[in-house]
């Protein structure tokens, strides 16, 4: 640090750590992290990534808690999407339905990106009607963008996840239903809750049997989309990847997976209370 003047602070940012896959990277990050604050240094580190708390995010040492601050960033709520939503089309001028404002909101899973890309495109499909009102039929045009729009590593895993030769194989309706899941806190749902959405996704009755194999392949060879902890009759699963969730739930949209139910209960208000959803 000898590079910078002793009346300067320097404030370093590492983003998207959890994109680091060795873990030597991550230890010698975290020996600087300690070695820094060890030595009483006026530079801050400012690390960006996914995961459940600072440990998980950087290892190499048991007590790198102690030298650092855990800032927690949780998906947004409704009430914050729908205020990031309506702000930015007031500024516009324009207007959204009711619907169309609740299928952006319940699509995006609290993650402002989808928000942010499903109200772009949906503001474009409306424009080139010369319309300043937003329809629901602007979301599902915006809804086939943002899937072309998608990161390519999320494109990616959700073919690894769900190819197969077999014409009869059901991957993608597993996968859907997942999405559709109710989930914890920690975004975690347990297999008992892809059970109702995957029956109304197979217009039959399935049983944890039928696709417990499955899941387990999801979080250990097709992709490894899902993660998953606990022990054997009590795992709980979660997409790796955030993101995949709601762009599960557009590519079931858009490929007619998910039944035209699940469709209008995308529009609802109540949509987060419904036995199959997630919020």
């Amino acid at each position: 640090m000898q590079m910078f003047k002793e009346n300067e602070l320097p404030i370093i940012v590492i983003d998207e750590f959890n994109e680091i896959d060795d873990d030597y990277t991550s230890v010698l990050v975290s020996n600087n992290v300690k070695a820094l604050s060890d030595s009483i240094s006026k530079v801050t580190i400012v690390i960006v990534g996914v995961a459940d708390n600072v440990s998980d995010l950087l290892k190499g040492h048991r007590s790198i808690e102690r030298c650092t601050e855990e800032i927690p960033m949780p998906r947004m709520a409704v009430g914050e999407r729908r205020e990031l939503l309506d702000r930015r089309l007031a500024r516009l001028g324009m207007q959204i339905s009711g619907d169309a404002r609740w299928k952006i909101i319940n699509l995006s899973k609290g993650l402002p990106a989808y928000v942010h890309t499903l109200g772009k495109y949906a503001v474009y499909s409306a424009l080139q009607e010369r319309r300043l009102l937003i329809s629901e039929q602007d979301v599902d045009n915006a809804i086939n963008e943002g899937l072309q729009s998608s990161q390519q590593s999320l494109k990616d895993s959700y073919e690894a996840a769900t190819h197969s030769n077999n014409t009869r194989a059901q991957f993608r309706h597993l996968l859907t239903a997942c999405a559709l899941a109710r989930v914890d806190d920690a975004g975690f749902f347990m297999p008992a809750a892809v059970r109702e959405p995957l029956s109304g996704i197979l217009k039959r009755s399935v049983h944890i049997a039928n696709f417990q194999d499955t899941l387990r392949d999801f979080a250990e060879t097709r992709g490894q989309i899902l993660e998953r902890v606990g022990e054997p009759r009590s795992y709980r699963f979660r997409f790796r990847n955030p993101g995949m969730q709601p762009y599960v739930i557009m590519r079931g949209i858009r490929d007619n997976v998910i039944d035209e139910s699940a469709k209008r209960a995308l529009s609802s208000p109540e949509q987060p209370e419904l036995p199959f959803s997630s919020d």
